[in-house]
């Protein structure tokens, strides 16, 4: 399904974002990729979906490879949630935001509304249809902007901190929101036990280069490696 070789990438100035990483991700999986701040795990994310340009290595998802002069339809497959849904909602309703990028996609009305529709039930979230995102709590535009992800089809899904600004009673909400979710997901965390509940296998990074992976019952439980890699 997503097959990640050798891939590096460098920020502007000459900056190493990460280097020499190598994973692979089966149809359902759930991978969580977890590091302290500055690990690399946001910047390999972006690398996923062609934001940040590789300097080596290749990315494929399905037998697609993300080609960095035309990365339009690797992202077809990839959708990436970002960390603040803000960044996500610019539409004066959810619906509207929804179908924003269906019809993007040339899709007519009555298809980008029925998207928007499955997407909103799967979540269990039909109610906020014709909310403006301001008026959303932390936890609605959470699970609001992932569905505007939904409406794209991917068959990859990215998800950066997505407990970042949660209550308790938002997260649970987000896990069973998620756990039921056929995609594939990788899921950059520093909550451990959110990352725990959802993948059962882990990739930790530390300086910009994968330190371990494995099942996440082993490395959390790997209280050196997780002072190690300050977790």
């Amino acid at each position: 399904m997503l097959s990640v070789r050798g891939i590096s990438a460098v920020y502007p100035g000459g900056i190493r974002a990460f280097a020499d990483v190598s994973f692979e991700a089966k149809a359902g999986e759930n991978i969580a990729l977890v590091g302290a701040n500055g690990a690399g795990k946001t910047s390999l994310l972006l690398a996923l979906v062609g934001i940040l340009p590789l300097s080596s290595g290749s990315v494929s998802v399905a037998g697609v490879e993300l080609d960095p002069d035309n990365p339009g339809d690797l992202r077809r497959k990839v959708g990436l949630v970002f960390q603040n849904p803000e960044d996500q909602l610019f539409m004066p309703s959810i619906y509207e935001d929804l179908v924003f990028g269906p019809r993007n996609l040339g899709l007519s009305e009555e298809d980008a509304a029925r998207r928007a529709a499955g997407a909103l039930e799967l979540l269990g979230i039909s109610r906020l249809k014709d909310r403006s995102p301001l008026r959303l709590s932390g936890g609605e535009k959470r699970l609001a902007a992932i569905a505007t992800v939904l409406t794209m089809r991917p068959e990859v899904m990215l998800f950066d901190e997505p407990t970042a600004f949660l209550d308790p009673r938002a997260r649970r909400s987000l896990i069973a929101a998620l756990k039921p979710l056929p995609h594939t997901k990788i899921i950059a965390t520093h909550d451990l036990p959110f990352a725990a509940q959802l993948c059962a296998r882990a990739l930790i990074l530390k300086d910009g280069g994968i330190r371990a992976q494995g099942s996440t019952e082993a490395l959390f439980g790997d209280s050196a490696l997780m002072e190690e890699c300050g977790l």
